[in-house]
């Protein structure tokens, strides 16, 4: 299974190969971010690999309170030696110890291509349980007009799965899409090609208008 692999030796093998491009300024969430004020929420990024992206937020809105959720213990070591004023837990999103409701903002960055199938709608629902009415969850990932699945290059036996994954969470009508704009992985600029598409979605959770 993928969550094995990842949490075995494959999290800290990602990490190690990633270090020289975290702390990247371009990152499509941070400047959506940048430009909305955060204050006095809980705010969790689940894959947060050593944690720049949240310290990042957390040096431009420090009243909020950030947590780091990711598999690989090397980088989550990291975080915790260099950024201390985040919570940070090895992990995945199948099985997160958080409270119900705990978070405003979940931010959820080229993950769920990873998560094995069995486990995916077992992590939606755990999402969704921490997540507050009213909250919001940020997505990146592939845009795919047709689900795919990839070998992945580093690993035998372990899997990318390419779909459009905010579309589970707004079939449930518990979730309303308030922006969808996509771009390419690799320059962050508007692109038609299939493999290369990516989308940044916010979905808000609203349960209170759910039936007439």
């Amino acid at each position: 299974m993928n969550k094995d692999i990842f949490l075995n030796n494959e999290g800290n093998n990602f990490f190690s190969r990633n270090l020289d491009k975290l702390d990247n300024k371009d990152d499509v969430i941070l400047k959506k971010l940048m430009n909305i004020e955060l204050s006095k929420m809980n705010i969790l990024e689940i894959g947060c690999s050593n944690g720049w992206r949240l310290n990042e937020l957390n040096n431009l809105f420090p009243d909020n309170n950030f947590f780091g959720l990711d598999p690989s213990k090397d980088a989550i070591d990291y975080g915790n030696q260099n950024y201390n004023k985040i919570s940070f837990k090895v992990g995945t999103c199948d099985n997160m110890n958080y409270e119900d409701n705990q978070f405003d903002i979940i931010l959820i960055p080229f993950v769920f291509m990873y998560i094995d199938r069995n486990l995916l709608l077992k992590s939606v629902s755990e999402i969704d349980r921490i997540l507050k009415n009213n909250g919001r969850l940020i997505i990146t990932d592939f845009y795919c007009n047709r689900q795919k699945k990839n070998k992945y290059k580093h690993v035998e036996n372990a899997f990318i799965y390419k779909q459009n994954y905010f579309e589970i969470f707004l079939s449930s009508k518990n979730y309303f899409l308030e922006k969808l704009e996509t771009f390419s992985h690799n320059t962050s600029a508007d692109t038609n090609i299939y493999d290369d598409t990516c989308f940044y979605v916010e979905l808000k959770k609203d349960l209170s208008n759910l039936f007439d």
